[in-house]
């Protein structure tokens, strides 16, 4: 257990910020609900989550539930990373550093398990969003709603089975996934009873899912998931697409629409510039009703981070590299008898960015938006190789 002292404005109060015990999860769930939508303990158990919480005496006045997850972030690798969701303070404890508190000791006490702590955020004018800034996370994915107000599909051959009909499918569904996104990151690592996991342990768990599923000749050839019941967009809202060519998707996309314009329901799915389904989508004549930052993130491990992207690389034995932000000193790799040192200056959503594989690092160093100090030109070419941007996609149905 960790002591930590804050410093309010105008009076002072002690808190006691650590891991939750297993003791005093229903009490922990019992405060977050109160602030946010429900979830249950079999939720809770099934989602694999620890929290981070805040007590003063036996009293309860802070809690940040996180969910292990392996995440994409280029093709080849995925990091351990927690997603933060539904950060709590109790009212009274409010606006002294608390929340602040909470992350500062999740980034400490999880440095040996995960690299970077990730929050799914939009709303950049809301309290919210600058608290996850204030708190070094950077902004690495943006997200656009695409949605279709008067569906144009048509009844076809596609089957709409439920769950229970469409996990036994699973493997032969991720290898579909896997070769319609493999060359992007920006999604949760989809492996054996990733499916199963979602379904029963989804913070919009209910029974209205509906899988859509495009065979021929007995092959499966696509799929997509829906659910009628998302709390703002109601309608054929589709969580996850896997159509691997123009006919898989004009037949899927035909019967998410018709059973929305039977329902009397817009179509919505969330989308961006980089996902191969966003301009097909505008094609089809969806309109772009938002966009804000959809993933954010603080980095944790850079050191192991930047191992895992260097592998192979002669860097790893050659070059000491550091970074300096405004706000620490980091060393992102320390051979034993580096021939060549180096820092780079940035800023931490910069940093973000950078590890999380959403900077180019070439391009960043020619337009001035980070620095490094001199390098040989072969050196300074092999780093920024290791640093290359990544485009990324993401689905709703890995929302938390």
């Amino acid at each position: 257990m960790q002591h930590i002292k804050t410093k309010p404005l105008y009076r002072t109060m002690e808190f006691d910020i650590r891991r939750v015990k297993r003791a005093e999860i229903d009490d922990m769930l019992k405060f977050r609900n109160a602030i946010f939508g429900h979830i249950s303990h079999s939720q809770w158990e099934a989602m694999g989550c620890t929290a981070i919480v805040a007590k003063k005496g036996k009293r309860l006045y802070g809690a940040i539930p996180l969910q292990y997850r392996d995440f994409k972030i280029n093709p080849r690798l995925s990091i351990p990373v927690v997603f933060e969701n539904a950060v709590g303070v109790a009212e009274k404890a409010r606006g002294i550093g608390l929340g602040c508190a909470m992350l500062d000791f999740a980034a400490r006490s999880l440095r040996a398990s995960v690299d970077a702590l990730y929050v799914y955020r939009g709303g950049e004018r809301t309290a919210g969003y600058r608290f996850y800034r204030k708190t070094h996370h950077g902004d690495l994915y943006y997200n656009s709603t695409l949605i279709l107000n008067k569906p144009i599909g048509a009844n076809n051959n596609v089957d709409v089975l439920s769950i229970e009909e469409a996990v036994p499918l699973e493997k032969t569904l991720l290898s579909l996934f896997n070769s319609c996104y493999g060359r992007f990151g920006g999604y949760w690592k989809r492996e054996k009873g990733y499916l199963r996991k979602m379904f029963d342990s989804h913070v919009l768990k209910n029974k209205d899912w509906k899988f859509f599923l495009l065979r021929r000749r007995g092959e499966i050839l696509g799929y997509a998931i829906s659910n009628p019941q998302h709390p703002v967009h109601r309608g054929g809202c589709v969580y996850d697409f896997v159509g691997p060519g123009i006919a898989a998707r004009e037949a899927l996309f035909a019967k998410i629409e018709w059973i929305a314009k039977r329902d009397k329901q817009p179509v919505t799915m969330e989308a961006n510039r980089e996902h191969p389904l966003f301009q097909p989508l505008i094609k089809r004549g969806y309109t772009v009703k938002g966009n804000s930052p959809y993933i954010m993130g603080r980095i944790i491990r850079p050191d192991r981070i930047f191992t895992r992207l260097a592998q192979n690389s002669s860097l790893l034995k050659d070059l000491r590299l550091e970074a300096v932000t405004p706000h620490r000193d980091l060393v992102l790799n320390r051979p034993a008898r580096p021939k060549y040192k180096a820092k780079l200056y940035l800023k931490e959503s910069q940093l973000s960015r950078l590890l999380s594989c959403r900077l180019d690092m070439a391009r960043a160093l020619e337009t001035n938006l980070i620095r490094l100090s001199p390098l040989p030109s072969g050196l300074e070419k092999a780093l920024s190789k290791i640093f290359r941007f990544c485009p990324w996609v993401s689905f709703g149905i890995d929302y938390i």
